[in-house]
């Protein structure tokens, strides 16, 4: 609330000032403003002409007054922090991650972000989840097999291989989603320890629908899809396994609500790993975490890392009874 405050007060300050960066400051606004554009023409000091998107011009706005960005032309911003300048395409940037991830010590080098010689072509939240919060950490991967069931852009595999497993089967439905993980595992060098799997969990057909949406909301692309968009290959876990010839030791899945499925209806699979990690999603099954817990628990004693027996979100880690 006080970051909206605080934007509402200086807006006007920042208007005038980015008069030195935009020549055209007087239409740019009318075409926000009053003709409420999609997108926005810019004509810089510096002789460029430019399109914006309507998000993305009143960011140029702001961080410009903040002395973040030095300079734009028709390809990129220059953005400066603490004394460091990343050259990001205008296409790729996103303010606020961009400085949060920055802070955190992700360099950006032009065309992929890197710490720790750790790299990714782009970073989402559950890259910030998975290597700042390190949701994952409670599993013990050292030395084994994982099968990742909802691996999204590989940012949880590749956390795994450098945790010490021996390898990852990756299973991402998502097109968009597995062509940038094949990215990643080439950018950190692990082809010989990711298996990238490009397929989805279904227990009632032998696809799922996928909606080609904006790669932030993967969920959405499955749950909101109405049996429309394109369709990629699926398989009950254990057929998959099967198929793949997978030998793993431990289980993690992230894949929006299909965990119901794979624990309800295929338990004789789930109940073969020593150690499973989990997202459920009672949000979007309807269905609360108590029926999964009522499965689980015959053969693994469970507990909560996140969330809990009323929540709709969680995380659930099961080590199995010996």
């Amino acid at each position: 609330m006080m970051n909206k405050i605080k934007k509402i007060l200086i807006a006007p300050k920042a208007v005038y000032n980015s008069r030195k960066l935009i020549k055209n400051l007087s239409l740019s606004l009318y075409q926000y403003l009053i003709l409420r554009k999609q997108n926005i023409e810019l004509k810089l000091r510096n002789g460029e002409t430019i399109k914006v998107s309507r998000s993305l011009y009143p960011g140029i706005i702001y961080y410009y007054y903040l002395g973040y960005i030095k300079n734009i032309n028709k390809d990129d911003i220059y953005f400066k922090v603490d004394n460091k300048t990343f050259q990001v395409p205008l296409k790729e940037i996103e303010f606020t991650k961009f400085l949060r991830m920055v802070s955190l010590g992700w360099l950006y080098y032009k065309n992929y972000w890197e710490k720790n010689n750790i790299k990714f072509k782009h970073v989402y939240l559950q890259t910030y989840e998975v290597f700042e919060e390190e949701n994952y950490k409670f599993l013990n991967v050292e030395d084994k097999n994982i099968l990742d069931i909802g691996a999204f852009v590989g940012d949880s595999a590749i956390y795994f291989i450098l945790k010490g497993a021996k390898k990852v089967y990756a299973v991402e439905p998502h097109p968009d989603a597995y062509n940038e993980m094949l990215d990643n595992i080439k950018l950190n060098n692990m082809e010989d320890k990711i298996i990238p799997i490009n397929m989805g969990i279904n227990y009632e057909k032998d696809y799922v629908s996928i909606n080609i949406v904006d790669i932030n909301n993967v969920g959405g692309s499955f749950f909101n899809s109405n049996n429309t968009g394109i369709k990629i290959p699926a398989g009950k876990l254990s057929d998959i396994i099967d198929k793949y010839n997978i030998d793993a030791q431990v289980l993690k899945m992230d894949c929006e609500g299909c965990e119901y499925d794979i624990i309800l209806k295929d338990y004789d699979t789930i109940r073969e790993f020593d150690e499973i990690g989990f997202e459920y999603h009672a949000y979007n099954t309807k269905i609360p975490v108590s029926k999964l817990l009522e499965k689980l628990n015959k053969d693994f004693e469970c507990k909560f890392i996140k969330g809990g027996i009323n929540e709709k979100i969680g995380i659930l880690h099961c080590i199995r009874k010996k």
